[in-house]
């Protein structure tokens, strides 16, 4: 009990970085979903409605989740380095 050491801080780039990517994550996954309900619900007829707003789901998607991938291979890398250098 005398003998433990105390924890590091973690640092704020550690912090700022996981909040960002969680962020990113579920707007990626709602942003997309809530654009497929609104679409399905718009009124008329249209034969090709299904096809193009998975199109526009997809799209939504993809321009939210490349940044969060690149965000998350940062906190990865981050967290990796500072596990390895105590000094950090």
């Amino acid at each position: 009990m005398l003998d433990e050491r105390p924890k590091p801080r973690r640092s704020p780039w550690v912090v700022v970085l996981t909040c960002a990517v969680v962020v990113l994550w579920t707007v990626a996954v709602a942003l997309p979903t809530w654009m497929l309900v609104v679409i399905a619900q718009l009124p008329g007829e249209d034969s090709a409605r299904t096809q193009r707003s998975i199109v526009i789901a997809l799209g939504a998607f993809l321009s939210i989740a490349i940044p969060a991938i690149g965000a998350s291979a940062g906190l990865f890398a981050l967290r990796r380095h500072r596990r390895s250098d105590p000094s950090a």
